[in-house]
């Protein structure tokens, strides 16, 4: 894999100019083993009925002088907040035991919180931010998820933590397999919040309508 992980597959085209993904439902596994894993468990979430959504908040503290990635972006704007309106629920906030509890017999987990690819836990890569800490790929990897999608919008892969050995975005995508999810939706670089939360209301307005 290495490499194959940076490919953007969704935005490749054809010999006509035509997108790929116009054509072919287009899915991503880091392994066979964690394709199998995926398979399996939704194959053992089919027929549940929990109607339960979980929206993870994220810090959006920053130190002072930093730079936002997008500098038309608001320095305090979280779009956890949208997203939880949008969907009718609260935002969860805390540390690990806090988060993962709120994770806990969810039907669908959106993670506002930035994605760490560069962060490591022993043999695990990979955490978010929460406004409660740093939560680890290691730590959802405990979890029973009962979660048919999980969505982490600000992922971004980082140079640095290929270079250590790390596996950038996947590392947290594998660890939310692992704990039960099926399928996970993430960004392989950082996009605007308010594009990105315009982008995934609208994602799930057709899940509801689904």
């Amino acid at each position: 894999h290495g490499f194959l992980h940076l490919v953007p597959w969704a935005s490749l085209m054809d010999q006509t100019g035509r997108f790929l993904v116009e054509d072919f439902n287009i899915q991503v596994s880091p392994s066979v083993q964690v394709l199998a894993l995926a398979l399996l468990n939704a194959t053992k979430l089919k027929g549940q009925e929990s109607h339960k959504l979980t929206v993870i908040g994220g810090d959006v503290e920053r130190e002072e002088g930093s730079k936002l990635p997008f500098p038309f972006e608001d320095p305090v704007a979280d779009e956890s907040d949208v997203i939880a309106e949008g969907l009718g629920c609260a935002v969860s906030v805390g540390g690990a035991d806090a988060v993962l509890s709120a994770m806990h017999g969810a039907r669908l987990v959106h993670v506002g919180g930035e994605v760490l690819s560069d962060y490591a836990e022993g043999v695990s890569w990979g955490g978010f931010i929460s406004k409660g800490g740093v939560i680890s790929s290691k730590s959802v990897e405990t979890a029973e998820l009962a979660a048919e999608l999980v969505v982490t919008p600000c992922s971004n892969h980082s140079k640095r933590a290929l270079l250590r050995g790390g596996d950038g975005v996947i590392g947290l995508s594998r660890a939310f397999i692992c704990a039960g999810a099926p399928t996970v939706i993430y960004s392989l670089w950082n996009t605007p919040h308010q594009s990105h939360s315009s982008l995934l209301l609208k994602f799930y307005d057709n899940l509801r309508v689904q």
